[in-house]
């Protein structure tokens, strides 16, 4: 009991007391109450100790005996009120009998004909009471028997219509029908369990709701409804679960104030407060067939415990904020179904598994999940993914703490088009492999297609995003990958022609490159210029298409990298000279990698405003002479370009080759400019 409460009822007796000795109307000046008025039996309606409502006293004389004691711990014959003394003409002052066995002055005052209203002068349990008088109004509440199993409770105009005995959990195996307005109290770790043929209706209206409530007024004091009977007539509907969660209903599922286990059921203004555990939580083969409207808080776990596929069925209207835990929490690792999961206003909570998609799953604009440790998403066989997020409702997944490498990541081999991710903030990723034994990576594309759009990679602890081989990305565009903890892509030279050049941003991570995996290039490509270096393995490349580099591209090489064009291969590198393209070793040391040997006629093979250094250290194919450009047979074009700080020579040509040049310039080559 609040102690402003206390003071205000103080306040008001004092009043009262002063208006009768003062003939302030009333029964005129020094009149006080005839206790003969009282003489009655009389009903406790209302308090800060709910537990004990509805016990009742009968007054006679300057006292007030116990003759029923309902839940409270006092038993029938005892004092409750002693030594009743009017003093005004609207107040008596006696003394309350508390649950510890000990007096309190307290102060009655005589409402009207049938009200009491009490006020213990002592900061205590029941110090705040209203009590009514016993004309039968009261009498009303029915006990349910444990052994009921179905019928209709009807509205009976009592207080409390329904009660049901402590530990008793009511088996509904027949249709049970709750009428609009019914108030039922539950006693300590009862409940309701609907199975087999049961169905459970309940169902208010806006203005005379169905309350169903812990009789002790305190979360956890009942333990819940379990349904588990697949009727379509399981509907709550204006209906008010309040107090539940202490314990399953039945053996060993999980506690909640409303368990789906199994079963169907529609929600529909539905107000679910003060539960011990989840609010709402469910069995992997239940089933919404409506959930709408539903407001669950105050519960001391997440609002809702739900398979990924039962997330898809959650409606609009809905209000699951203000829990101890704000979350949806998702559990059961494969969907199987195809489902479009909307936007809550509290995140998803995903366990610490891996989710695999083996059909089509969409995450709708606004969604937000938080995955728990190791916990991962992996899409194969049948499975897609797509994130449709915009720019005002990203789709965000996120850890549960924000820490490089707190779960695994996304996994994607499927050739679906509906592979879309777009407007999605990913971030906190990369702890491990999703399925052995991959890269660690945000996103790690093992295969097939993924669109990716307008999407932020952040905060990872492996590879931002990683693109196998057969791997393809399509409309690759707008897209940010950062503060990652190893290079933000890592893809095939084949991928990077599928990149959006100056479109996307690659800078902040602990290696700004996008790095380049060592598959042979099949297929003619041509690369854009992007705002990091693409980084080669220390791998030869073999080049067998046409590769085409755009104005202010930079490959830079690992020790003994190298590039190899022959057969059908040509390299085309045509600069200008505010944007050159630049090929050099990651580190700025002579002869630091092979470097590039050439042997095809194509008349695509062009160096014009290129810059070639630190190569030089061996051949590119065995046992050519060291160069920056080893040029075997064939034709090259080669103008305004710069080579330098060779191992061996800057430029060498055997005697087949066909080489055109001018305006180069040549720097620190160890064997030499030009060399035959």
């Amino acid at each position: 009991m609040k102690t402003n409460a206390i003071i205000l009822k103080i306040t008001i007796v004092a009043s009262l007391f002063l208006a009768g000795c003062f003939g302030n109307g009333g029964n005129g000046p020094g009149e006080v109450v005839d206790l003969a008025t009282i003489a009655d039996t009389w009903v406790r309606i209302e308090s800060n100790a709910p537990t004990y409502d509805r016990m009742k006293v009968e007054v006679s004389g300057s006292s007030g005996r116990v003759i029923f004691p309902n839940q409270s711990p006092f038993s029938a014959g005892d004092i409750k009120w002693k030594g009743l003394t009017p003093a005004t003409a609207t107040t008596i002052e006696y003394e309350e009998l508390g649950d510890d066995g000990l007096y309190y002055p307290a102060l009655m005052t005589v409402v009207d004909a049938n009200t009491l209203e009490i006020v213990v002068l002592e900061d205590a349990n029941g110090n705040v009471q209203t009590w009514k008088r016993d004309n039968g109004t009261y009498d009303n509440t029915v006990m349910l028997d444990c052994g009921f199993a179905g019928g209709t409770l009807e509205n009976t105009g009592a207080v409390v219509d329904y009660m049901v005995p402590d530990g008793c959990v009511l088996d509904i195996t027949s249709d049970l029908v709750i009428e609009p307005g019914v108030i039922i109290e539950m006693g300590a770790d009862a409940g309701f369990g609907v199975y087999d043929n049961g169905t459970f209706q309940a169902i208010g209206t806006s203005t005379d709701p169905i309350i169903i409530r812990g009789e002790g007024g305190i979360p956890g004091y009942w333990r819940g409804i379990s349904i588990e009977s697949n009727s379509i007539s399981n509907k709550l509907e204006y209906v008010e679960i309040q107090h539940a969660g202490s314990n399953y209903v039945y053996c060993c599922r999980e506690a909640a104030s409303v368990m789906l286990h199994d079963g169907k059921a529609s929600f529909n203004h539905v107000e679910i407060s003060e539960g011990a555990a989840f609010g709402v939580a469910t069995g992997s083969n239940a089933n919404f067939t409506a959930f709408s409207n539903v407001r669950i808080q105050s519960h001391e776990a997440e609002a809702m415990l739900i398979t990924l596929t039962q997330a898809a069925d959650l409606g609009s209207g809905n209000d699951l904020s203000g829990n101890e835990e704000d979350y949806v929490k998702v559990y059961d690792v494969i969907t199987e179904d195809e489902v479009s999961i909307p936007a809550m206003n509290i995140p998803y909570l995903f366990e610490g598994e891996v989710f695999d998609i083996v059909d089509r799953v969409t995450f709708e604009a606004g969604v937000e999940i938080v995955m728990e440790a190791n916990a991962g998403i992996g899409v194969y066989d049948q499975g897609s993914l797509a994130m449709e997020g915009t720019s005002s409702q990203p789709v965000i997944i996120r850890g549960k703490e924000a820490v490089k490498g707190y779960w695994r990541g996304i996994h994607i081999e499927t050739n679906s088009i509906f592979n879309d991710i777009r407007y999605a903030q990913i971030s906190d990723a990369g702890a491990n492999y999703v399925y052995c034994c991959n890269l660690a990576a945000t996103i790690y594309q093992k295969g097939g297609k993924l669109k990716l759009q307008n999407t932020t990679l952040s905060n990872g602890s492996g590879v931002g995003l990683h693109v196998n081989s057969e791997a393809e990305l399509v409309d690759y565009a707008e897209n940010t990958v950062t503060t990652h903890d190893e290079v933000p892509l890592y893809i095939e030279l084949a991928n990077a022609g599928e990149l959006d050049g100056l479109g996307s941003d690659y800078t902040g991570n602990e290696e700004d490159y996008v790095g380049i995996e060592r598959r042979t290039l099949e297929n003619a490509i041509q690369i854009q210029e992007a705002n990091v270096p693409f980084l080669f393995d220390g791998e030869v490349y073999d080049i067998v298409e046409g590769l085409t580099l755009d104005p202010g591209v930079a490959f830079v090489f690992k020790e003994n990298g190298g590039l190899g064009i022959y057969n059908d291969g040509f390299l085309n590198a045509e600069g200008t000279s505010s944007k050159k393209i630049t090929m050099t070793g990651k580190e700025a040391t002579t002869g630091y990698w092979r470097g590039i040997h050439v042997e095809t006629n194509s008349l695509s093979n062009v160096f014009e405003y290129v810059e070639v250094g630190h190569a030089g250290s061996n051949y590119v194919y065995c046992c050519n002479d060291p160069a920056n450009l080893f040029l075997k047979s064939g034709k090259f074009s080669v103008t305004n370009s710069r080579f330098y700080d060779s191992g061996g020579c800057g430029i060498f040509t055997r005697a087949a080759v066909t080489l055109t040049e001018s305006g180069n310039t040549f720097e620190n080559n160890t064997d030499g400019d030009m060399c035959q």
